[in-house]
């Protein structure tokens, strides 16, 4: 079940997330779109980093497994925090009958690009390379995990080197699940290296 959250003002239209407004799930069944629940969500610029940072991770919390979200704009810490937390994070204009179909047939086209979107091999037979940040530069929409996950779950290798600005916030609890170790370094332009390799590995 296809579910989407769309940040509305009092006229049911997308709204900016700095503006007043109220957060609407709908769920897609049977070719028909319903509203799920509403949750309150209120943000301002006036308000400081560490209320932004509140208030947006408890909208990650009533949102459940809902991982699409909607606004007219955003931008600054509550886009930060919401794409580290692997949201698909869209821009739109309008009501939600208008919108949410043509959601849906995007993230469709997007999730086939993923396909051709992998590690590149390196020199050394198994060992792979992947910048997310030039990759996120060109595919604004694809997460870290769209990009890593397949790829760590489903090719052999012995190294994967990824570039990254942070680290993703999932890559500690999934990779000891896929029994994989990660060894981190910052550069001097505060990107890190991340290093992954299957424990059982005894390449260097």
């Amino acid at each position: 079940m296809t579910e989407i959250a769309i940040y509305l003002n009092e006229n049911d239209e997308t709204e900016s997330i700095y503006e007043k407004g109220k957060i609407k799930v709908f769920s897609n069944v049977n070719k028909s779109w319903k509203i799920e629940k509403e949750i309150s969500f209120n943000v301002d610029k006036k308000r400081t980093q560490s209320d932004l940072r509140r208030n947006t991770n408890s909208l990650i919390k009533n949102l459940g497994d809902c991982k699409i979200i909607v606004f007219k704009n955003i931008s600054g810490l509550p886009y930060t925090i919401l794409r580290n937390s692997e949201f698909t994070v869209a821009e739109a204009d309008g009501f939600p009958s208008e919108i949410l179909d043509e959601i849906v047939d995007e993230l469709n086209v997007n999730k086939e690009s993923l396909n051709s979107i992998e590690p590149i091999p390196m020199n050394k037979e198994g060992c792979y390379i992947l910048d997310l940040n030039e990759l996120q530069k060109n595919n604004n929409e694809v997460t870290s995990k769209q990009a890593l996950l397949p790829f760590l779950q489903n090719k052999k290798f012995y190294e994967l080197q990824v570039i990254c600005s942070h680290i993703p916030p999932w890559f500690e609890e999934k990779l000891d699940s896929l029994n994989m170790n990660q060894k981190v370094t910052k550069n001097d332009t505060n990107n890190y290296k991340v290093i992954i390799s299957p424990k059982t590995c005894t390449c260097k």
